[in-house]
């Protein structure tokens, strides 16, 4: 599961998409988000069987 292999590379990318449907918006829309918020947006794929993996990191907060 998860995107195919030829776009991993831009998958953050707008207007990439691996469905014949999709609008290629959703994963470019989150990656401006998190870096807005100072943040990185990671994607992998791990494990066996292989699963798609996105880890999304922040900078902690100030109380």
């Amino acid at each position: 599961p998860g995107p195919p292999a030829d776009i991993a590379e831009h998958l953050f990318d707008p207007f990439i998409s691996g469905k014949p449907e999709g609008q290629g918006l959703g994963l470019a829309l989150v990656d401006k988000l998190v870096r807005d918020m100072g943040g990185i947006i990671q994607f992998a794929r791990e494990g066996t069987p292989p699963m798609t993996v996105f880890r999304i990191m922040l900078p902690r907060g100030t109380a």
